[in-house]
């Protein structure tokens, strides 16, 4: 039996690169989907990243009704972070439902979630599973051994170590490039051929593959591909631009092949969780927050001292990175370098011992005085919330100046001007006017998104710059709000332009194309407009009464997979 519906997620996936190079002739699997079928803008969450875009997607909800805005969650009654997990999002997830609905499913690679319980199909999870805890993560038992036979060890991540890639930018060493996009290229090709073997030998009503590379070339290497871009050079874009065309080449073959496997005549859907463009500097909030006296630092004598140094201009921004410049031009450091792709262990040691002279060198959020401070950033994109009394641990905002000190600061960042630049012109939205639902007080009380200008909010550990604006924030392209989606299949609308949908629209999309009701807590909605006429008239939309959230157990992680766990997110580029 053919697969009714596959779905490929393909991270960070954005019309920007698509639609060009299909235009000059690359691509012909996608342009062919586009062609017979439906596509345009899928619209991501509030903020646009990895977690909680995908969530998003695959419980058909907003983040405060899922309980999870990004990678963090604050532990209770402090001020400090712990990774998420799947086990941290509250809502039902399209498998689970599926599963309910008597569908079978193949569910590879997606990040931040599980199993559904008793599950009916195969489940392989995501680059955020510890390594040490893949085969937990795999469903049914003993698959995971059977793959590995096959296959050789699984791969839900790069091979690289996960400091390499921001050394592609730090004045974009060359030497580093070719080695990441074939580690890029090693991990799509080991996963599809996993997903064409699994299809081979077992059927399934619904398939969904993810693919992470995407979105790690375009943090990367964006400027190689945007000849707009500030650091662009030519002369690299001659010797890379084609090499990293050839990967997304591939990429697009195997999706074909994929496809074809399958076979039948399966609705196919293309999605991404955000867009993609290009950044050039970044906002350091929390230097930010304490020039316009939001934050204040503790009274001690460490803390007084590395914010005058702060005041004086010492910081990351303007003494880690010259420094490495040098060295890492040196041809035996960038050989050394090369040989730690099979060896990352003697790396971690020096990598922790950095990031503590980071913190007792540098103006950091451990520095913070609680007490004295009405508003802050962890570690999530622009996200700000406010020091408020009786809901943080040292909260000192009456709750009923609330309304007005965030108006306040909403002000300030829409106004914020960047001296060699102009305005900013940032979006940004208050809680109250984004989010609804159950975890509402632990979503960002103002979400600052610059996305659509060449800037990124940076929430550091460490106060970067006293000015505010970084000039060299390592990636050279970040998310966009607008992602992609393309459909095709025998209900799908040939032709047809999606103008308005949403990553929460997707999961009840998807139900109803499979003949099962739409949940009535999900914000999103079928796409009908993508869908054939005769296909709703046949078999309308429908609702159903949601059944209570399902209880998971939290995953325990030791320390050792919290260090990995937060190593791949260091990788990402998403702490630092």
């Amino acid at each position: 039996m053919a697969p009714k519906v596959i779905v490929i997620g393909l991270d960070g996936a954005t019309f920007t690169l698509l639609k060009p190079w299909m235009d000059a002739g690359h691509l012909p699997s996608l342009k062919a989907l586009m062609e017979q079928g439906a596509s345009g803008p899928l619209r991501s969450s509030i903020p646009p990243v990895t977690v909680p875009a995908w969530q998003c997607f695959m419980t058909g909800k907003n983040p405060a009704k899922i309980g999870v805005a990004g990678f963090f969650v604050q532990k209770p009654g402090t001020y400090d972070e712990v990774p998420v997990s799947a086990a941290h999002c509250k809502g039902r997830s399209l498998w689970e439902l599926l599963n309910e609905g008597g569908q079978r499913v193949a569910v590879l690679n997606v990040p931040y979630t599980v199993a559904p319980k008793d599950c009916d199909g195969v489940f392989i999870g995501g680059f955020d599973t510890p390594p040490a805890r893949i085969a937990e993560a795999v469903h049914p038992p003993g698959l995971l051994a059977e793959i590995e036979r096959e296959f050789g060890p699984y791969r839900v991540y790069l091979t690289s170590p996960q400091w390499l890639a921001p050394l592609l930018t730090i004045n974009r060493f060359e030497f580093a490039i070719e080695t990441f996009i074939a580690d890029c290229q090693g991990l799509t090709d080991y996963q599809f051929r996993v997903a064409n073997w699994l299809l081979g030998r077992d059927d399934f009503d619904f398939v969904m593959l993810y693919q992470l590379a995407p979105d790690r070339i375009q943090h990367w290497l964006w400027y190689i591909l945007d000849d707009t871009h500030p650091w662009h050079d030519p002369a690299v874009a001659a010797r890379y631009r084609d090499r990293i065309i050839a990967y997304y080449d591939r990429l697009d073959a195997e999706i074909g092949r994929l496809i074809r496997n399958a076979g039948g005549d399966p609705v196919v859907m293309i999605v991404s969780d955000h867009g993609f463009g290009s950044v050039a500097k970044g906002i350091d909030l929390n230097s930010f927050l304490l020039r316009e006296g939001y934050l204040a630092i503790r009274d001690r004598p460490s803390a007084r001292f590395k914010h005058l140094l702060w005041r004086l201009g010492w910081g990351p921004q303007t003494l880690i990175r010259p420094l490495l410049r040098r060295p890492l031009r040196w041809k035996f450091v960038q050989r050394r370098i090369l040989k730690a792709f099979t060896s990352q262990q003697r790396f971690h040691a020096w990598d922790e011992i950095m990031r503590i002279l980071n913190r007792a060198c540098f103006l950091a959020t451990s520095d913070i005085d609680w007490t004295r401070s009405r508003a802050y950033c962890l570690s999530e994109f622009g996200m700000i919330r406010l020091n408020v009394r009786g809901r943080e641990p040292h909260g000192v905002v009456d709750p009923a100046e609330y309304p007005a000190l965030r108006d306040r600061l909403v002000e300030r960042l829409r106004a914020l001007v960047d001296p060699a630049r102009g305005p900013v012109d940032a979006d940004v939205f208050t809680k109250e006017a984004t989010y609804h639902g159950e975890y509402l007080d632990a979503m960002p009380d103002i979400a600052f998104i610059p996305f659509k200008t060449p800037y990124l909010a940076v929430n550091s550990v460490t106060f970067v710059t006293r000015g505010v604006f970084i000039d060299d924030i390592g990636v050279t392209g970040f998310h966009q709000m607008d992602g992609i989606l393309i459909a095709k299949g025998p209900s799908i609308r040939k032709g047809a332009t999606v103008e308005t949908a949403t990553l929460m629209d997707i999961a009840p999309t998807i139900l109803h194309v499979l003949g099962l009701p739409v949940p009535d807590d999900m914000d999103g909605r079928v796409v009908t407009e993508m869908l054939e006429a005769h296909a709703l008239d046949e078999r309308p939309v429908t609702y159903a009464a949601a059944a209570a959230g399902p209880v998971r157990d939290e995953l325990e992680l030791s320390e050792a997979d919290q260090a990995a766990v937060l190593e791949r997110l260091r990788g990402l580029g998403y702490i630092d």
